[in-house]
Parts: C-alpha cells; structure tokens; sequence
C-alpha cells in the first residue's frame, strides 16, 4: 500500500543485502542517507535491520523495514532506482528485472561487481568512505532521470533472460544427469587425484629456486675469479 497507493511518481528500493545490515553503518552515513531521502520526490522503500524498526527523524517518504520481498519489488511497475552494496545476488536479479542501480560497495567482491555494473552502463558507483548527501542525492536522481541507464539495463536482461530453457530446469536436468550417470566420473577434474605437490606444483617450484640458487653461486664464483685476477694484475704492477 505505501508503494502502490503512496507517491504516483515511483519509489526506490534501498537494501544492502543479508550480510551488510544498514544499521550497522556510522551515524555519519545514516544521517546523510536520512538527508538524502528526505529531498527526494519518490516513496523510499529502505531494508534497516534494527529492535524497533522506527527513527524519530524518519521523513514521510520513507518505509522502513526488517525484511522485504526483493524479487517482488524489483519486478514492480513503479520501481525506479535500487540502491545496493553491489552484492552479486542483488545485481543479478535487478538485471533480470532491469532496474537501475546505484552501488556503495562495502567489502569483497562488492567493488568489482559494480565496477563492472557501471562499465556496463546501467549503474553508478560510490565509495562509502567519500560519499556526500549531494553526490548520493545526484546520483540517485541522474540514475533516474538519464534514461539511457535504464535502456542498457533493459538490454542486459534480455542478454540475461535469452536462454535455451529457464535456470530451474537446466538445474534440474544435471542433477538428474548426474545421478543417471553415478556420480558423472567423466566430468570431474583429474586434480581431485593429484598428493598435495602435484597440486600446487611444489616439485616445479623447488627445481626453479635449486636453479635460481646454482646460477646465483656460479655467478658469485665468476665473479670472484674474475675480481681476484684483477687484483693480482694490479699488485703484480705495482
């Protein structure tokens, strides 16, 4: 009801994932996206794991929530940016819905997922560390009114969504394959049979430092050679 029958112009969904709860941000980042959210002309639908799911400063336009139903919201009509921390399973399914993003990575792979988001051209990228309420605010608001982020997003899930059966099925299709064929030995990786040298090619590596170290002495003793002869040339002339 608060999406559908609240603001006519759209809303934005605001959820950084299971592993990354927004109350566990600095206040500093609170208060800028309480900033941020307040200026905006849209409903804000925002994922803030906390005890009472209330803030005193809490503007009309936003909802907060313990839990939401992401794949719903993402398929909504109304939908118009999803702020996220670049998770891959959030990226994934805004594509497949086609919704625009603007990312604030957090830790691990977030930064490469929506480095390569923003190549793309569906998203953009903020550092958390840096991050002011006029940056989030433009960018949250260029992502919505430049339409040429929602066009690529839209072509990215038709790249996703162009496959020769859905995902379910093809899941579905090799575990039966592999219970047909008892275990499927012919697809497993040979290196599940190699000791712990072979793997990690400790025998290679140990023949390349053996020979780093001959070459080092050989070198020394040429060198060595080739220093005292010189020495012995000199005190012969004197």
């Amino acid at each position: 009801e608060f999406v559908t029958g609240g603001n006519k112009k759209g809303f934005v969904f605001v959820s950084f994932g299971t592993s990354v709860h927004s109350s566990q941000f600095p206040e500093r980042l609170r208060l800028l996206m309480i900033e941020v959210f307040s200026k905006l002309p849209y409903q804000v639908m925002w994922k803030f794991v906390t005890d009472g799911d209330t803030m005193p400063d809490l503007p009309d336009n936003v909802r907060l929530a313990r839990w939401l139903p992401q794949q719903d919201l993402l398929g909504h009509p109304q939908l118009l940016a999803f702020v996220n921390h670049g998770g891959l399973h959030s990226i994934i399914e805004a594509v497949y819905h086609g919704v625009p993003m603007v990312t604030l990575p957090v830790f691990g792979d977030h930064s490469a997922n929506s480095r390569k988001t923003e190549v793309d051209g569906y998203s953009i990228t903020l550092e958390l560390r840096t991050v002011t309420a006029d940056i989030l605010l433009a960018a949250i608001n260029k992502i919505i009114d430049d339409k040429r982020y929602k066009k690529n997003v839209e072509q990215r899930s038709l790249l996703l969504k162009d496959q020769p059966e859905p995902p379910l099925e093809r899941a579905l299709y090799w575990v039966q394959y592999v219970l047909r064929h008892r275990g499927a030995p012919h697809l497993q990786s040979a290196a599940k049979d190699l000791s712990f040298i072979q793997y990690f090619m400790l025998d290679t590596v140990a023949a390349l430092l053996v020979t780093l170290y001959v070459l080092v002495l050989v070198i020394r003793i040429v060198w060595r050679k080739s220093y005292g002869r010189r020495k012995l040339d000199k005190l012969k002339r004197h």
